[in-house]
């Protein structure tokens, strides 16, 4: 049985909860999160516009590809920003950045456009946000163990983008071997991974913000 479309518009809408939160408290956010404020935006803005595409021209491929551009490059300034990670870590940041955003551009340019979703350039920009998480975490166990990490804001942005990104990169990645049956299941958890996803954020941009006072 397939996912009801109501769940996939609740799913795509709750990306309204962390673009409202983030804006509101925008001035009291790092810079790191503000870019999270952004790809909030910008997501909620591509699933309106991407429906409204279906209804007009039957597809919303076009849109989805160059968001995910948009999100590589987004999603690589929030993490090359974090200010809680060590100074030592930050050449290894931009390395991963500028690979992050040449991969993305090849596999835009090289794949398809148009006609499906570039599953590749998905995977890719997957792999490199796992791996910004990955250091993050990293860089907490090395650097920061004496600050509980339920306290930091940017824990649970950072646990929620790696959770997310691993769930999309499995599911983009088996899509064209699973039945259909394994296809919805992982689809709906997808779906709820991306509330979750914004669950978190909006947690996160709280916290900053609760955080700011103290500074």
């Amino acid at each position: 049985m397939g996912t009801p479309f109501a769940y996939h518009d609740f799913s795509a809408i709750s990306a309204l909860l962390p673009s409202i939160v983030g804006g509101i408290t925008w001035k009291r956010q790092s810079v790191a999160h503000r870019f999270l404020v952004v790809l909030s935006a910008i997501s909620l803005i591509t699933d309106v516009a991407g429906t409204f595409s279906i209804w007009w021209y039957g597809n919303n491929v076009s849109l989805v590809n160059g968001y995910l551009l948009l999100q590589s490059l987004i999603t690589g300034l929030f993490f090359i920003n974090l200010k809680e990670v060590h100074v030592s870590l930050h050449p290894i940041r931009m390395a991963i950045f500028w690979i992050m955003c040449l991969v993305s551009l090849i596999l835009l340019f090289t794949g398809p456009f148009v006609t499906v979703i570039n599953k590749w350039q998905l995977s890719a920009s997957s792999f490199f946000i796992i791996v910004f998480s990955c250091l993050y975490f990293y860089n907490l166990v090395r650097y920061e163990l004496e600050i509980p990490i339920w306290i930091k804001a940017s824990f649970y942005a950072v646990m929620a983008l790696m959770l997310y990104y691993v769930t999309n990169m499995v599911l983009f990645l088996t899509i064209d071997d699973l039945q259909p049956e394994s296809i919805y299941e992982l689809w709906n958890l997808k779906l709820t991974g991306y509330i979750v996803l914004n669950i978190f954020i909006t947690v996160a941009f709280l916290l900053e913000y609760k955080d700011s006072y103290g500074r």
